[in-house]
């Protein structure tokens, strides 16, 4: 009977065919935070569940929520901003960031840290951990994205041991981090909210190669935003 509701199996099939991808931003911050669908981005299995439990209690559930943040949290805070004193920083983080920033997991964590801290000086106190290891975080995988994070967080001037760090290295080495998958990504965020008087050391190096970096796949990007 076409007038009647569909089969199941029809709706799950409609259901499952108008899910959506993970935004990007979630993979790659990893807060931990994570809304909950329920309804167009279900698969089979679910969607039977959920008509079971409309059948069970009489009503839908609502389509859209947010998972609660467990208390105390993994960053050693309790109970979310409220929760949080003044000067506080994230305990399990404190001491190892320059180690996890290098870890798949580690690197959220630290992230989330660096956005939650309560102050500027908290913030700035865990970036001040990578002093020393500027260099090898920039080129990792995961590392790459905390120093991202503390460049777009912490005060321009708060970011000046990142310059200081990279054009100690020499010219060769600024290049190098500019034709880099992921060392590009961190001079673009330190060319995009550092003073020119900061960058102007390494931008010098980077105009010393402008030529190959221009045409260069990832480099272009890099010289883009010193144009």
């Amino acid at each position: 009977d076409l007038r009647g509701p569909l089969p199941l199996q029809h709706l799950a099939r409609m259901q499952f065919s108008t899910q959506r991808p993970p935004a990007p931003e979630d993979q790659a911050r990893g807060d931990g935070e994570r809304l909950v669908a329920v309804g167009p981005s279900m698969g089979c299995a679910a969607v039977a569940a959920s008509a079971a439990s409309v059948a069970a209690v009489g009503y839908a559930p609502t389509t859209r929520r947010a998972l609660a943040p467990l208390t105390p949290s993994p960053l050693g805070f309790c109970g979310g901003a409220a929760g949080r004193a003044a000067g506080d920083v994230p305990r399990s983080v404190v001491g190892g960031v320059a180690e996890m920033a290098r870890e798949r997991e580690g690197c959220r964590l630290v992230q989330r840290a660096l956005e939650e801290a309560p102050d500027d000086a908290s913030r700035e106190a865990l970036a001040f951990e990578l002093k020393g290891h500027v260099h090898e975080v920039l080129l990792c995988l995961y590392g790459n994205f905390v120093l991202q994070k503390c460049i777009a967080t912490i005060r321009p001037q708060a970011a000046q041991f990142i310059i200081d760090e990279l054009v100690a290295a020499g010219h060769q080495e600024v290049t190098k981090a500019a034709k880099h998958k992921f060392g590009c990504r961190v001079l673009q965020r330190l060319l995009e909210y550092c003073r020119p008087e900061q960058t102007a050391a390494f931008v010098e190096a980077l105009l010393g190669d402008a030529f190959v970096l221009c045409r260069h796949k990832y480099g272009n990007y890099v010289m883009q935003h010193v144009l």
